[in-house]
């Protein structure tokens, strides 16, 4: 293992990770981070803490003073040295990795639960948690005046091969109007049209025939709102994944009219966003796509419960963790605040059961398994799962 720092998006590093397992002591550490410069010594404290703990988890499994230091050699001089944490502040967290020969840093984007886990494997729930958190999503911000495109990602990386953050802004010239009037040109100046001031008290204005009822919307209007769709559809390969609106609720309304797109959110960034930077539209839309995450996994979750009893579907962390070590686990969820401690007797096929190290978090297991052989793997406080369960799993057979 070498000195690395990449994000929950890197697949591959994150496969390495969750595949290196053996004799050697395997350290996870995982840590909250905030950015107030005020809180920053907090983060420090926590990293000591952590590396403590695992020093004396290490001593449990009776490694002498020497091999501890060599164990937790790469955490403790990243630590002294500085470089744990990355340049940029951080509010979210660290997942650490190390046997010794290397320091593995993956960030999250979320604020983890303080976790030091030593054992055979590494542990890596909080990375899978974080991974339904960082997929693409696109933001569409619009107004009469201006219609602007969007591509990112929750925790703010574009890829992890960029130092970018946040939203990069897509160019629409030439594909789409900049703003109503130009979509309209002179037909904005005949005298049958007039302007309803736009929703909470917004500048923004919404055009009507004369009579101004809601079916009276101009036909400049839903022609303006159709080519903007044409480009947003042009511009979008991955259709699949969210596009967040932002603007004024009336104007979205009319947009959700001409467009078919299926990934719009249900959600939406309401207010008048003409004057919004980038940084501040994607952190209201890390909100909302995070609000959409939780809900979208609660309802999995409940499908999931519904299931068991019926064969398709299991609640019980042995079943489903001898299924996915067979590769029958379609899709799992997973209480990311528990764990269910213990290791697997591959030779006699068993889960046992047991606080004492060396040992495993079982639901850990359970879920890593199930995303290496390409199954849904949804992570949500022990409270989201229906009836008091720290796990679901639907079975392909």
């Amino acid at each position: 293992m070498t000195d690395k720092r990449i994000t929950g998006t890197d697949d591959g590093t994150l496969r390495e990770i969750a595949a290196d397992r053996g004799e050697t002591p395997h350290v996870t550490v995982v840590v909250p981070s905030t950015a107030l410069p005020s809180e920053r010594q907090e983060n420090e404290i926590r990293l000591k803490n952590a590396i403590a703990e695992a020093d004396a988890q290490l001593q449990t499994l009776g490694l002498d003073d020497r091999r501890r230091g060599a164990v937790l050699g790469p955490l403790i001089e990243a630590r002294d040295g500085g470089t744990f944490w990355p340049e940029e502040p951080l509010d979210g967290g660290l997942a650490a990795y190390t046997t010794g020969s290397g320091l593995t840093r993956i960030t999250l984007p979320q604020r983890p639960r303080e976790l030091t886990v030593v054992g055979w494997r590494f542990h890596l729930k909080p990375v899978l948690q974080a991974k339904s958190l960082t997929g693409p999503f696109a933001l569409l911000a619009i107004s009469q005046n201006d219609v602007r495109l969007f591509e990112g990602d929750y925790d703010g990386h574009l890829d992890h091969h960029s130092d970018r953050r946040g939203l990069r802004q897509l160019d629409l010239a030439g594909r789409a109007p900049r703003s109503l009037e130009e979509s309209a040109g002179r037909d904005l100046t005949e005298p049958n049209l007039q302007h309803h001031a736009g929703h909470r008290g917004s500048s923004e204005a919404i055009y009507h025939t004369h009579g101004g009822g809601k079916d009276d919307v101009t036909p400049e209007l839903k022609r303006f709102l159709r080519e903007v769709d044409s480009a947003v559809q042009d511009f979008l390969p991955h259709r699949e994944a969210p596009l967040v609106l932002a603007g004024v609720e009336s104007l979205l309304a009319l947009y959700r009219q001409v467009s078919d797109l299926p990934a719009i959110l249900e959600d939406d960034l309401h207010g008048n966003v003409e004057h919004l930077s980038a940084a501040e539209l994607h952190e209201r839309a890390r909100e909302l796509m995070e609000r959409h995450q939780l809900r979208d996994d609660r309802n999995a979750a409940a499908a999931l419960a519904d299931a068991v009893g019926s064969g398709s579907a299991t609640d019980s962390i042995d079943k489903a963790l001898l299924a996915t070590l067979e590769g029958r686990v379609s899709e799992i969820v997973v209480a990311g605040d528990r764990e269910d401690w213990g290791y697997v007797d591959e030779g006699a096929h068993e889960v046992r059961h047991r606080d004492e190290l060396p040992r495993e978090d079982l639901l850990d297991r359970a879920a890593v398994e199930t995303w290496l052989h390409g199954g849904r793997v949804r992570v949500l406080p022990a409270e989201a799962l229906p009836g008091e369960r720290l796990v679901c799993a639907s079975l392909r057979y």
